[in-house]
């Protein structure tokens, strides 16, 4: 799941992890840090991403590379790992 790559323009992308949710994206002009931490406050994505009803974070700690998510559409539950994380530019 690539959710934001790029320094500048960024692009939040969110491809279907399994049937029953919807391919969403969009590009974003700017990013400041109340942006970033819109993006990365997982537990908020059912507000911005159609399909998605639940978005948890497998553990407490900070997000970070190899943090797991647990994203689900209200019929299936996918686990989605972040693969890199350099922030404010880059969420994949």
């Amino acid at each position: 799941m690539t959710i934001i790559r790029s320094s500048h323009e960024l692009r939040v992308s969110a491809p279907a992890p399994a049937a029953g949710i919807p391919d969403c994206e969009v590009w974003l002009a700017s990013m400041s840090d109340s942006g970033w931490r819109v993006l990365t406050d997982f537990r908020n994505w059912n507000n911005w991403i159609p399909g998605i009803q639940s978005v948890q974070q497998a553990d407490q700690e900070p997000p970070a590379r190899g943090t797991l998510l647990k994203v689900s559409n209200g019929v299936t539950e996918v686990i989605c790992s972040i693969d890199s994380w350099d922030p404010p530019r880059n969420l994949q």
